[in-house]
């Protein structure tokens, strides 16, 4: 193998590791739920408010509310969850004609 091609293939695999490690920290800017809209269907979006209308089945879902707006949210997963302020990460998805957030991170603000 010439020196170049070593070259090469190590500048690659640097550049795919810091990739790797760059989009596992990125997160979304944080915004107020009003401008969430539908030219954000399938983007992460992160918001910061208090839930209300918890409910358990197949999913978890409630109500996300900030000085602005409200918009339902959900998980797949089975959450334990008590009323009180959050901040969400998720995707913005529409259904039947409302935008909701599918959560992909959450955390408890105190």
């Amino acid at each position: 193998m010439s020196r170049l091609q070593s070259i090469a293939i190590i500048t690659a695999i640097i550049g795919i590791i810091a990739i790797i490690f760059l989009s596992s920290n990125l997160e979304p800017k944080e915004m107020m739920i009003v401008e969430i809209d539908r030219g954000m269907v399938g983007e992460y979006v992160k918001v910061i408010g208090n839930i209300s209308n918890i409910k358990h089945s197949k999913i978890t879902s409630f109500t996300i509310k900030d000085d602005s707006s409200d918009i339902y949210a959900f998980s797949y997963e089975n959450l334990d969850l008590d009323k009180g302020r959050y901040e969400i990460i998720g995707k913005v998805n529409e259904y039947y004609g409302s935008l909701e957030i599918e959560i992909n991170k959450m955390e408890n603000i105190i």
